[in-house]
């Protein structure tokens, strides 16, 4: 590197014009606008992950009747408050 460049402040590596001419031919040749292709929705996967989904909440909605025995027998008073402590 030569030491005029390195003091100059507005130098950097990146900003070189031999570096800009590169990152703008990378870009030409990722762009083609006659490109319309549609990538289709992957519906398997979506619906994988939805029933993940409503299989948790279903286990997580099981727990709520008994929370209240639990704070109970940890002998936690108010009963209540202690039960919406916990979710």
């Amino acid at each position: 590197m030569d030491s005029k460049k390195g003091k100059d402040r507005g130098y950097h590596p990146l900003n070189s014009a031999e570096s800009l001419d590169v990152h703008k031919e990378k870009e030409e040749e990722n762009i083609d606008p006659s490109d319309t292709s549609i990538t289709p929705l992957p519906s398997l996967q979506v619906f994988v992950v939805c029933m993940v989904q409503v299989s948790e909440s279903l286990n997580i909605n099981f727990l709520f009747p008994f929370v209240v025995f639990m704070v109970d027998d940890f002998g936690m008073k108010p009963v209540g408050v202690y039960s919406g402590l916990v979710f």
